[in-house]
């Protein structure tokens, strides 16, 4: 469930990444069947579509219905939503915002993911 601070940490994570916005989008008929807001965000000459969307097997029906951030620009990389705003979501949260923005390592996993196995 989307809530307030959900999306004040993923503005915050994205402005502090150089990012300038939100700037909201108007959503289609058909996008609405699963997108809750639509954002986009600006930096030099890239710009960066952010939806907040539904289950899709639910569909949207309202905030409480957002369980996932997908951000739809370079790559689509979804970001999924916690409960509780504690280290894992901030963790996961910079991630993804430092993977949007090309800054993240190659060498780093996302966290919390099983190791790989190397042959």
């Amino acid at each position: 469930m989307l809530t307030k601070w959900h999306r004040a940490d993923i503005f915050t994570a994205l402005n502090k990444r150089g990012w300038e916005g939100p700037f909201p989008n108007s959503v289609s008929e058909e996008e609405h069947r699963y997108v809750g807001e639509s954002y986009s965000f600006r930096r030099a000459n890239e710009e960066l579509k952010l939806h907040l969307v539904a289950d899709f097997g639910d569909g949207y029906s309202s905030l409480k219905s957002v369980e996932t951030a997908i951000g739809v620009g370079c790559e689509r990389e979804e970001l999924w939503l916690h409960r509780t705003r504690d280290s894992k979501w901030q963790r996961q949260l910079l991630f993804w915002a430092d993977r949007l923005s090309g800054i993240a390592t190659p060498e780093l996993r996302e966290p919390n993911l099983p190791p790989t196995s190397k042959s």
